[in-house]
């Protein structure tokens, strides 16, 4: 689990240290879903998930962090998010792919936001092909016309 003190995130190395450190932590562990199952990984990634939302509420930091912060959220959340699904947990991943989509928006981050929106929609296919096309649609207009085909948080 991350172990940053609130106090710690505002006082970096001069190139962004904890920020860094942080985006890090979430690109680690994705990559165990190349070897485990969502079953597997779903509590390592809401746990990431969770400790990030609780740094957001407990600590101070500029608003660009905030924003730094809210995109990496939004990242963790659908990593969170596709484990859950991938282990049958549908309801659970719902409702993190809705918070992503709600953070990355916050963090004005709307690849990152269509994103979620389209991981959404892939699971959205299994109920109803129709809301799920409604939902793409709005992911790609989220996303917009310029959006890259590989999304990470907020640098």
């Amino acid at each position: 689990m991350l172990r940053l003190a609130p106090r710690d995130w505002e006082q970096p190395s001069p190139g962004g240290m904890k920020r860094r450190e942080l985006r890090e932590r979430t690109a680690r562990p994705r990559r165990l879903d190349d070897i485990l199952g969502g079953g597997d990984t779903f509590r390592v990634y809401l746990g990431e998930y969770q400790s990030t939302k609780k740094l957001l509420w407990e600590a101070s930091y500029s608003q660009e962090t905030g924003r730094v912060l809210l995109s990496v959220l939004s990242e963790q959340a659908q990593q969170a998010g596709w484990a859950a699904f991938d282990a049958g947990r549908t309801a659970d991943a719902t409702g993190l792919y809705e918070a992503s989509a709600s953070a990355a928006a916050e963090a004005g981050d709307k690849e990152l936001a269509g994103n979620a929106l389209a991981f959404l929609a892939y699971q959205t296919l299994e109920v109803s092909r129709d809301q799920a096309v409604e939902i793409a649609a709005r992911s790609c207009a989220t996303a917009g016309p310029m959006a890259q085909t590989g999304v990470r948080a907020a640098k």
